[in-house]
């Protein structure tokens, strides 16, 4: 990510014949923040049969080679999106050749999925080297098609989540298993959606750097939470297949891995954004950790109790990050005043 093909100028030739021609490619740079289009969206949509297909990948090779297997995947389809993400970024999704371009990845995204075979990256050498000031980045285009992304992940969830309870007979437990994976769904949201996506929006759009927070933050960390929405999805189809008996240990892996990923990259987000770590997450993590304990070495949880354990940690996570959020405008708004406490939003996220 770091050469000097990530500068859109550096496709711009001063002593070209039609420089307007080129320029009509990129977005335009005002004062506003870019949007994200209605084609980007579209876009999209290839990525979330992807994501479907890498937790039903994991859900049949529920092993450590069939892990390393998706985690590939999974990395091959999460730069194919990205690159396409900061191609976007630069430049106009609404321009007749980049939607030919678009639709060009989009064929071969859907084939990618399809397929599910191994995406192979291509260095770029004798480009040179560049500073993240000098990436020109639309922050918070880039901000929010991330958390687009990480809709589709939790969408998918949400489809695994229904289609698996239509695909029992009905019973308590396979139930209690639906309510337990689709709680812990929303937890998972509330997490990061509540008030932390738009704060560390709002960082983004008012970096002196944007291109740091872009690399750092959205490139590299965000998978992080992506591969823990995935890897939570097998648990939550599982749990609803087989609430009862024994918990073996690809389960307890499953359960208790994904919510873990999703928390630890959270707080790596957090960190980068706005610089610090939260007792909380990391409070969250240990109890994750000790629950494997009784999973793996007794008898005493079954499936579906070790799968609502689970989600009892993350929703307490997000109700603590919901009364320390409202505990911290009171607080500001007590000791500074209400204007004041309004510029605070733009701190919400810690």
């Amino acid at each position: 990510m770091a050469d000097a093909a990530h500068r859109p100028e550096a496709f711009l030739d001063p002593g070209a014949a039609r420089p307007h021609r080129v320029m009509a490619l990129l977005r335009e740079r005002g004062g506003q923040n870019a949007r994200v289009t209605f084609f980007e969206l579209f876009f999209d949509l290839v990525f979330v049969f992807a994501i479907t297909q890498l937790s039903h990948r994991l859900l049949e090779h529920l092993t450590v080679r069939g892990a390393a297997e998706t985690l590939l995947l999974l990395l091959a389809v999460w730069w194919a999106w990205m690159y396409t993400c900061w191609t976007t970024n630069w430049f106009s999704p609404d321009h007749p050749a980049i939607r030919l371009m678009l639709v060009a990845v989009m064929i071969a995204g859907l084939f990618m999925a399809a397929m599910l075979a191994p995406w192979h990256g291509f260095a770029t050498p004798l480009l040179g080297r560049s500073s993240t000031t000098e990436w020109t980045i639309d922050g918070s285009h880039m901000a929010e098609r991330c958390q687009l992304f990480l809709i589709i992940a939790l969408g998918e969830t949400v489809l695994v989540t229904g289609s698996t309870l239509g695909g029992h007979t009905p019973s308590a437990a396979v139930a209690a298993g639906f309510v337990s994976a689709f709680v812990g769904t929303v937890a998972l949201w509330w997490i990061y959606f509540d008030h932390t996506a738009e704060a560390a929006a709002g960082r983004i759009a008012a970096s002196a750097d944007p291109g740091r927070l872009g690399r750092s933050a959205y490139t590299f960390i965000h998978i992080v939470m992506i591969a823990g929405i995935v890897v939570g999805a097998v648990a939550d189809e599982k749990v609803m297949a087989h609430p009862g008996g024994h918990v073996d240990t690809a389960f307890a892996v499953v359960a208790l891995g994904g919510p873990a990923l999703f928390v630890a990259g959270h707080s790596l987000f957090k960190q980068v954004v706005f610089g610090g770590f939260t007792a909380a997450r990391v409070t969250a993590l240990l109890a994750l950790a000790v629950l494997a304990v009784p999973a793996l070495a007794t008898d005493v949880l079954t499936p579906l109790a070790l799968h609502i354990c689970s989600s009892v940690v993350v929703v307490a996570l997000a109700l603590w990050d919901v009364r320390a959020h409202r505990l911290r405008r009171r607080e500001s708004a007590h000791l500074l005043g209400p204007a004041h406490a309004a510029g605070e939003e733009a701190t919400a996220g810690r």
